[in-house]
């Protein structure tokens, strides 16, 4: 089975395809592939992902539900889970789920800039400050606090961060890791990024990074 064609290939260029949409495209690959090789436990994770980036959630759900029982609570199934309830809107749910995952900051910023909570603003804050105190390159540093601007709405701080991640080396890889991790759509005015504007049309690529309906972004 797994010498057919239609059975070979990495997920690596999973995430960067559904940034040109090909969603659709994509989720169906995660199916073969499953049906292919139905014990590799990445895949339901993978599956997952795609299906909500898609807004299927009834697929995402069923994904889920198959990898736990196939593989029990793994942490890939269990903040599934959790973004499968914030893109329902089912912030109770959410709430309930974050102790499970370790009350993961990342995640509290996300479920309160989604919910509009008043300690948006604060954890944003103190996302920021942590951020400017751990080792980190000064390009990722600078891709995560595009992602917290994007996520927030500062639409003039994420189009700063966004073209000096443009004009450096390699930056068309740092801006689609930033669209794919951010789920808020392009996190950037694509007038922001002139050079990336450009490789997008020599490639006759369009730009259509999926997202999560966030309150406070505008473009």
């Amino acid at each position: 089975v797994l010498g057919r064609p239609e059975c070979l290939g990495d997920y690596g260029w999973i995430h960067q395809l559904v940034l040109f949409g090909k969603g659709k495209a994509v989720a169906e690959f995660t199916e073969r592939r499953i049906a292919c090789d139905p014990f590799d436990p990445s895949a339901y994770a993978i599956s997952t992902s795609v299906h909500i980036s898609q807004e299927n959630f009834t697929a995402a759900r069923a994904a889920i539900a198959k990898g736990r029982e196939l593989f029990g609570p793994r942490p890939p199934y269990a903040e599934g889970e959790f973004l499968l309830a914030v893109s329902e809107r089912n912030f109770t749910e959410a709430k309930r789920l974050l102790p499970g995952l370790g009350n993961d900051r990342r995640l509290q910023l996300l479920l309160a800039n989604q919910e509009g909570s008043p300690e948006a603003a604060q954890l944003q804050q103190q996302a920021k400050t942590l951020l400017m105190t751990l080792e980190l390159t000064d390009r990722f540093r600078t891709q995560l606090l595009l992602q917290l601007a994007a996520q927030s709405g500062d639409r003039a701080e994420a189009s700063r961060l966004a073209g000096e991640l443009d004009s450096s080396p390699f930056g068309a890889s740092a801006l689609m890791d930033t669209a794919m991790n951010c789920m808020c759509g392009s996190p950037f005015p694509l007038e922001a990024t002139p050079n990336f504007a450009k490789q997008l049309e020599s490639a006759g690529l369009e730009w259509t990074p999926s997202s999560l309906p966030w309150p406070n972004k505008d473009w």
